[in-house]
């Protein structure tokens, strides 16, 4: 026997080596896949968490501006009922203070009214008295 390898012995080393590549190209390529995998589901996994614990922070602010907003409501409810007056009441209480300047009106008429009297009254005698001290400074 040469030193020479029958070429048909080459030929399925070289293949059986390229199987052999490929095959283990494959299953590194599976491993690569599975892993990865593994850790896109850990970081989806941590990522969910993140979310629901956003999720579940935003609700209890939620809850507490709500909480906050009906009490705001109640108080000015009662700040209504204890200061504001009703329609109807109102409505009387103007009645009344038109009344009462009707009354002051009709009661400064009636004095205007007597000043004049006695003011026509002794409108003479004070014209009288005005000339008599026309008179004493001329």
């Amino acid at each position: 026997m040469s030193g020479a390898m029958d070429p048909g012995i080459a030929v399925a080393v070289t293949l059986g080596g390229f199987v052999l590549a490929g095959i283990a190209t494959l299953v590194k390529g599976t491993y690569a896949i599975a892993t990865s995998e593994k850790k896109l589901g850990d970081r989806i996994s941590e990522e969910s968490k993140v979310i629901a614990d956003r999720i579940s922070k935003e609700s209890r602010n939620t809850g507490e501006n709500n909480a906050a907003l009906r009490q705001k409501i109640v108080e000015v409810e009662l700040h209504m009922r204890d200061f504001f007056v009703r329609r109807d009441e109102f409505k009387g209480a103007v009645d009344q203070i038109n009344s009462s300047v009707n009354n002051i009106r009709t009661y400064i008429e009636g004095r205007d009214k007597s000043m004049e009297e006695r003011f026509e009254k002794h409108r003479g005698d004070i014209n009288a008295k005005l000339d008599k001290l026309l008179e004493r400074k001329a």
